[in-house]
């Protein structure tokens, strides 16, 4: 059984890297919430490791002509950009380090129920 290295919940609205609708500050926004709320994970990873992710998105994130809700890969491509910064930063190659990822999201019943769920393991 693999051993959890870092957890964590972050509360706010998660964002993808690629926001062409909408108010696109959330992008960056999103983004520097991430770093800010890892920092107590600088160093923590230092290999190879599996990651679960699991996004809670906002009721408003499922419009009527995208009813399945924001596209994973854009949501993992902004969340490890922050990563990068914090988790990964010690990690040659940064972010590539992740060999296992389990990605899932949700609709959140209210806004104080949306962000993002972080678990990081060591690979045995």
């Amino acid at each position: 059984m693999s051993k959890i290295i870092y957890e964590k919940y972050i509360k706010g609205i998660p964002t993808g890297r690629f926001k062409n609708k909408g108010n696109t500050s959330l992008v960056k926004n999103w983004r520097s919430k991430i770093i800010q709320e890892t920092q107590d994970g600088i160093g923590k990873v230092k290999n190879e490791c599996k990651m679960k992710v699991i996004f809670k998105f906002h009721p408003l994130q499922y419009p009527k002509d995208f009813p399945y809700g924001p596209d994973l890969d854009n949501q993992i491509k902004n969340l490890w950009d922050g990563l990068n910064e914090t988790l990964f930063k010690n990690v040659p190659g940064h972010d590539s380090c992740v060999r296992i990822l389990h990605a899932s999201k949700y609709e959140a019943k209210n806004e104080n129920e949306t962000g993002v769920i972080i678990k990081i393991s060591n690979i045995l």
